[in-house]
């Protein structure tokens, strides 16, 4: 429950070197997938790119529901055992994330969206990202790792 409190405490308000991170990917994201489907319509044509788009969605669909199984095994498991699943409640918001951006037309995020089906990429992805917030005391426990620091 403290990573509750934490995550309640620290608001996007409060991080906003964050926040500046957000906007910059916001904004060039966009671009970025443009200029890429438009280089790659160059070289391969339209129908090439099309269905390059469309089957990344639908193997990204297929992806999210055998990993969605797996979780849910593991999740199921870890309750019967009377614990919350922090870990696989964590990898679950990962995967959506995931499916997301295979969904969205583009190469870039099809690419971080199929890393993001790689178990060791995932965690490492969610210690990045919500280090700042919980901090390192939480993540040593969660995941039994050895602190960076001396």
């Amino acid at each position: 429950m403290r990573w509750l409190y934490l995550a309640y405490r620290w608001s996007w308000l409060t991080l906003t070197p964050w926040r500046n991170w957000m906007l910059c990917l916001f904004c060039m994201v966009p671009l970025v997938e443009i200029y890429l489907l438009v280089l790659v319509y160059g070289f391969l044509g339209g129908w090439t790119v099309l269905g390059s788009v469309f089957a990344a969605a639908i193997l990204g669909a297929c992806l999210f529901t055998w990993h969605r199984y797996d979780l849910d095994g593991r999740a199921a498991a870890v309750v019967s055992t009377g614990e919350f699943p922090n870990d696989e409640l964590m990898e679950a918001i990962a995967l959506a994330v995931a499916c997301a951006l295979l969904l969205t037309p583009g190469y870039v995020t099809d690419a971080i969206g199929f890393m993001l089906f790689w178990p060791k990429f995932r965690l490492r992805l969610i210690r990045f990202v919500l280090e700042p917030v919980l901090g390192l005391d939480f993540f040593d426990e969660l995941y039994d790792i050895e602190p960076r620091h001396p």
